[in-house]
């Protein structure tokens, strides 16, 4: 039995990173303001820019997590992309990843991951598992996690290119 709300709970495990970064980042800076001497200020800046660095990137992954499911689920192995839905899949290697676009399709926004010879696999951003492939799209040189996340909002009917091999 639950003491809390099935739509309150929902909300909290959104946004469970950013709840869990707040009280750290301001316990960091309650120290920066309380420190004394040069080694416990620096100490004390270096936690409070590395908590304020998490909480940002937690509040990206928030932004970046869809909340309707999806069918199909997204498996990631290494540097290895894997999706298995009702209809379509396939696997593609990050490492020979060409082209990464956001396009709708069915009403929905999908991933469309196209490596260097052409062949393509179509992701939901709501399947599960997908918001695994945060972390893989973060390390693609050049790619601006940014761009991707108003493309996300705008849910433009327009295909968006992401990023491109150089």
């Amino acid at each position: 039995m639950s003491f809390i709300r099935p739509e309150v709970s929902g909300i909290i495990w959104k946004y469970r990173e950013p709840i869990i970064w707040v009280p750290v980042m301001l316990s960091s800076l309650w120290m920066l303001m309380n420190a004394r001497g040069f080694l416990m200020i620096a100490l004390c800046a270096v936690k409070n820019a590395e908590s304020t660095a998490f909480l940002l990137v937690s509040v990206q992954r928030v932004r970046f997590r869809q909340a309707t499911a999806s069918a199909g689920v997204v498996v990631i192995d290494e540097r290895r992309v894997g999706y298995f839905g009702p209809v379509t899949g396939g696997s593609l290697e990050m490492d020979e990843l060409g082209e990464l676009e956001l396009i709708m399709a069915d009403n929905e926004p999908q991933w469309r991951l196209t490596d260097k010879t052409g062949q393509c696999i179509t992701v939901p951003t709501a399947a599960k598992g997908a918001d695994g492939l945060f972390d893989l799209f973060t390390a693609l040189p050049g790619f601006s996690m940014d761009a991707a996340l108003r493309a996300l909002e705008a849910r433009s009917e327009v295909d968006v290119s992401l990023w491109k091999t150089q």
